[in-house]
């Protein structure tokens, strides 16, 4: 086993599974820079990675070739023995992109909670006038709950599908693990994403990634 970063333990396979994608993602950056135009159009790492055909040109797992499409994107911070790049797209620009995605997948909440009559739309007049005129968005991420973006479901469920993250015995996923990665890749290593949630999400979307 491994020890990268301050009390982290990585398996042989996961480092093995981290740094094939990313040396792709590099690779991308040079045969492919056009995927950064094309999620900055609206498509997800795993459209692009369909689109483009990556893992049947690469001969790579769909899940890596995700991965690879995000490092492409994002960059590599030099964990790993992997040499630090920086990403198609800027880290600001990245943050912004991000924050739309996450906006625009709340929107999709609140059509959903107002025709379901759950959420705000379920709550009594009282309890709204608690929430006052605060959107949804900025009420949950006051809370300290930052929303799930799809880019960020995906990765989720493509780690969890990797045998490097899978518990021992064949039951369930290293949600830890899982949860690590995420707030490095997309929450700039702050502890947003903890076991419970990573788990609350992979079950809440299984169905759409089966």
């Amino acid at each position: 086993m491994s020890n990268v970063g301050p009390n982290r333990i990585y398996t042989t396979k996961m480092i093995g599974g981290i740094v094939q994608s990313t040396n792709l993602g590099r690779r991308l950056q040079y045969d492919m820079p056009q995927i950064a135009d094309a999620y900055r159009d609206g498509q997800t790492q795993a459209e692009i990675s369909e689109g483009y055909n990556i893992g049947e040109l690469y001969d790579v797992s769909e899940s890596v070739a995700k991965l690879a499409v995000h490092a492409a994107i994002a960059g590599h911070d030099g964990r790993f023995r992997v040499g630090a790049y920086a990403g198609l797209i800027g880290k600001e620009e990245l943050q912004e992109l991000y924050a739309k995605r996450r906006s625009e997948h709340g929107s999709r909440i609140g059509t959903l909670t107002k025709q379901r009559k759950s959420g705000i739309f379920g709550m009594t007049e009282e309890q709204k006038r608690v929430v006052g005129k605060s959107s949804a968005i900025s009420l949950i991420e006051k809370l300290g709950y930052k929303l799930w973006t799809e880019d960020e479901t995906t990765v989720a469920h493509d780690l969890a599908r990797l045998p490097a993250y899978k518990a021992r015995r064949g039951r369930g996923v290293k949600v830890t693990e899982i949860a690590t990665v995420l707030n490095r890749i997309f929450h700039e290593g702050r502890t947003v994403r903890n076991p419970g949630t990573v788990s609350q999400q992979l079950r809440r979307t299984k169905s759409q990634y089966e």
